[in-house]
């Protein structure tokens, strides 16, 4: 999908925090102007990642410059997530062969995304790493911040398959590291 395929849309998630397309394009050129100041930051992200990060935040400039210092930062302290996004790791292809995490195409009334987890199969394997579920949504989220538009999600686990084994891998690091990454970004 194309900048202005999606135009509609952000004016729509916009409209929620009491905004408009033009105001939310007028605050992605402060943001820009601010990161141009941000010689720690690099310069990776583009006009529909910068609508997002405004858009997340609740059309607040300042929250969203802080989750984007956040976004850079955090990814730095855990790169065992942040950097998982490549598709063509082998963990995503091991996820591949043992689970489904699919969005929905269309997004709610609230502009919120349903995806979809589900295991193939049976049962997972017992070889099977939790983290890999927390890389895949990484992934899908990496590629929305750029291709779509954010106002939140909702993930549906479909716990048939899912061994106790597996959910006591679940670990409470794992799943602060991973409030971690999508509170802060």
């Amino acid at each position: 999908m194309t900048t202005q395929d999606l135009e509609p849309m952000f004016d729509r998630a916009a409209r929620q925090f009491n905004s408009n397309l033009k105001a939310l394009d007028e605050d992605v050129l402060r943001l820009e102007e601010w990161l141009n100041t941000q010689p720690h930051l690099p310069k990776l992200l583009d006009k529909n990642s910068l609508r997002n990060f405004v858009i997340l935040n609740k059309c607040s400039i300042e929250i969203a410059k802080q989750k984007i210092d956040n976004y850079f930062s955090i990814r730095a302290k855990l790169p065992e997530i942040a950097f998982g996004v490549n598709p063509k790791l082998p963990y995503h292809r091991t996820f591949n062969e043992t689970a489904f995490l699919v969005e929905h195409p269309q997004p709610t009334d609230e502009m919120y995304r349903l995806m979809f987890f589900q295991v193939k199969g049976q049962s997972l394997p017992e070889s099977y790493e939790p983290i890999n579920f927390v890389r895949r949504l990484q992934t899908i989220q990496e590629m929305r911040l750029r291709d779509s538009v954010m106002c939140g999600d909702v993930v549906v686990v479909d716990y048939r398959g899912f061994p106790l084994s597996i959910a006591l891998k679940v670990t409470p690091m794992l799943v602060y590291k991973t409030l971690l990454v999508y509170e802060a970004g």
